[in-house]
């Protein structure tokens, strides 16, 4: 289920926030499951070449799993909101209503295994 998270690196443990609704498929996976994998790629570049099989693609990719649960502490729902606009925004200094807080799934999964590849 593609989403926008925030990382925050925690006594050398990763943990990735998230948001959404309450309800539908990303939610109901997570309450019957309570683990998720991820995956997150960036600067895709086709590389071309002379036969079909010369082409190939330039890519860096991370991933990883681990536990996920809802967040419930509306404080540590604040700081995972934080988080994730940090990632998009570059900012951290936002303040949140709290019926906009109470309103939002946030979910917090801890990242029990990661793996890396690059190929440029």
């Amino acid at each position: 289920v593609p989403l926008n998270f925030g990382l925050v690196e925690r006594d050398g443990k990763q943990f990735l926030y998230f948001h959404g609704a309450g309800e539908g498929r990303k939610a109901d996976l997570i309450r019957s499951t309570g683990y998720a994998c991820f995956e997150m790629d960036t600067g895709y570049r086709l590389q071309g070449g002379e036969q079909a099989c010369d082409y190939t693609a330039a890519f860096r990719s991370v991933i990883g799993e681990g536990s996920v649960r809802e967040v419930t502490d509306p404080e540590e729902k604040k700081a995972g909101l934080t988080a994730i606009l940090r990632q998009s925004t570059g900012r951290a200094d936002w303040e949140f209503p709290d019926a906009a807080v109470d309103a939002v799934c946030v979910c917090k999964l801890t990242a029990e295994a990661l793996s890396c590849k690059e190929h440029l």
